[in-house]
């Protein structure tokens, strides 16, 4: 109960320091990874109402217009449920670098052979990414 008090506190906390297409966007941000790939209202209203349930001091029903906020998730779906190929890209290859010299320095603190993880750092998917 705690916790879902806490979580109510901070989205208000965010949002309210947001304007309104920033705020919206937040807010949808939870719903847009589906695995229909299509946009599922009902996710993102039951998040909303389980915000509002535990938003013991009432805040969050003065920021949240549910029907503005359904309408924007519908309008930016198509959009924003995408990953953007090369900006995942990039990331998944920081994340590469970052793995292999986590693994490398695990290697030598425990003696192994770091030529038999050192492969891990060498696949990094930045040559895909065109510039």
């Amino acid at each position: 109960m705690l916790i879902g008090e806490a979580h109510a506190a901070i989205v208000h906390e965010a949002i309210s320091k947001l304007g309104e297409t920033e705020a919206r966007d937040l807010l949808c941000e939870s719903s847009m990874r589906t695995k229909s790939r299509n946009p599922d209202c009902k996710v993102l209203g039951q998040f909303i109402e389980n915000l509002k349930t535990r938003d013991v001091a009432g805040r969050l029903t003065s920021l949240i217009d549910d029907k503005a906020l359904r309408q924007h998730y519908v309008d930016t779906f198509p959009t924003r449920s995408r990953l953007e190929p090369e900006s995942t890209v990039k990331t998944t290859a920081r994340a590469t670098t970052v793995i292999g010299k986590m693994l490398s320095a695990l290697s030598e603190r425990r003696n192994v052979n770091s030529s038999s993880v050192a492969w891990i750092a060498e696949v990094r998917p930045d040559f895909l990414v065109a510039g």
